[in-house]
């Protein structure tokens, strides 16, 4: 028989599978609240949990292929808190309620990592006005990616006060009010927002914050709400509204190819709001502006000056609105290409002011062009330059002219006095 020695290398997994077994076994037939207060693992459990979690400031807490089903009913509410210098991370995982109109409560005041998980039934309700519960974070660079949000009644995600924040690839569904940033900066991105019945993406008193390639459709009130923040960049973003697509009241926006539909207001905008949309595409019929707000709708141009077929560099690009206002001057690169940005549209409180037609020109030396453009497309603009023919042919018959009378002066008259 072989001897038990043989299998030295074994005794260190076996050993740490059974102290796995024998923690799970504890944390599954524990009662009363957990309190983290060192490293603790959380794997490969599934279980209906009848207490709270608190993971304390000096807790770490990592669940990892598992499900937490929290029993919370009308007298006691049960959910997960992290408490500031406290950390949970979460893999492969699913957290959810028992009884979905109840929820359970979750805030983290710590740090947060959340992938590839599912998050059910978080509890939503109001106090006085205003809406509390909600999976809340508090804290600076929270991550969540990849990760399924299914049922609030009222906010799901809220990120308040948070620095670094990333929100990449997630779904949000089946809420009221799918994801709020509010004092936040960071960037929300590749996700998606369905089925939310009030709104999608709220921000709130943020200044620096990125919404890039999100798809959001089917909502009620709004797509994406923005109020009293600056610097907010949108990019590459579907906006599907109900009433409101886009929607800001005392906040600098800058949108760039973002497409805006299925909405009784594509872009609103109010209380001395700048929004800039750059390519984007959207019903300027349904755009608004008051309270000295104002919605720019802008285009990137690009045009190439040719000779024939052949580039011309460092010719002079004008363009001219229908005003006459010269709206840019710019040079030719190499290849005969400049591209550049217009106003195609100024909304107000007094209406939008078209800026068709535009009247393009380029100038090299003697040759030019001038051409008039009363819409203008993705495409590029050919602007094919030639010598000025009229004026040549002009000044040509001019110089003729003149040298005949320099060769040919007209002969004097000679006097008719007769002699004395």
């Amino acid at each position: 028989m072989r001897s038990p020695t043989a299998f030295p290398a074994l005794y260190p997994a076996l050993a740490f599978a059974m102290l796995l077994l024998a923690h799970t076994v504890l944390v599954s037939g524990q009662t009363g609240d957990w309190i983290v207060n060192g490293s603790e693992a959380v794997s490969g459990v599934t279980e209906v949990w009848h207490r709270n979690i608190t993971v304390s400031a000096t807790g770490q807490l990592t669940i990892a292929n598992s499900a937490l089903v929290f029993n919370s009913s009308s007298s006691v509410r049960y959910g997960i808190t992290v408490e500031k210098g406290g950390k949970i991370s979460m893999t492969d995982s699913r957290l959810a309620s028992v009884n979905s109109s109840e929820g359970f409560w979750f805030l983290a005041e710590g740090s947060l990592e959340i992938r590839d998980c599912r998050i059910e039934d978080v509890f939503a309700g109001t106090a006085g006005e205003d809406w509390i519960g909600g999976f809340r974070i508090t804290s600076d660079n929270p991550v969540i990616e990849n990760t399924v949000f299914a049922g609030s009644l009222g906010y799901f995600v809220r990120f308040e006060g948070c620095s670094n924040v990333l929100f990449s690839g997630n779904t949000v569904t089946r809420a009221s009010t799918a994801l709020l940033l509010n004092r936040s900066t960071g960037v929300v991105k590749n996700s998606l927002f369905s089925n939310n019945s009030d709104r999608h993406i709220v921000i709130q008193a943020c200044d620096g914050l990125e919404i890039v390639g999100n798809k959001l459709n089917d909502t009620g009130a709004g797509a994406f709400i923005i109020s009293a923040s600056r610097d907010i960049r949108s990019s590459g973003n579907q906006y599907e509204g109900g009433l409101y697509g886009v929607y800001a009241r005392d906040a600098i926006v800058r949108m760039e190819r973002d497409n805006v539909t299925e909405a009784v207001v594509h872009v609103g905008a109010e209380e001395g709001s700048k929004l800039t949309l750059i390519d984007c595409l959207c019903d300027r019929e349904v755009v608004s502006a008051k309270g000295g707000s104002q919605v720019i709708l802008r285009r990137t141009i690009r045009v190439r000056a040719v000779v024939g077929s052949k580039p011309v560099s460092g010719a002079i690009v004008t363009v001219v609105d229908s005003k006459k206002n010269q709206l840019v001057e710019t040079t030719t690169d190499e290849d005969g290409r400049a591209e550049f940005e217009i106003t195609e549209l100024l909304v107000t409180e007094s209406g939008p002011a078209e800026g068709s037609p535009f009247k393009f020109k380029a100038v090299k030396g003697i040759r030019s062009v001038s051409k008039t453009f009363a819409t203008l497309g993705t495409e590029e603009l050919e602007l094919k330059m030639a010598l000025p023919w009229a004026f040549i042919v002009g000044a040509a018959l001019f110089i003729v002219l003149a040298a005949f009378v320099v060769a040919s002066p007209p002969k004097a008259r000679k006097s008719k006095k007769k002699p004395r």
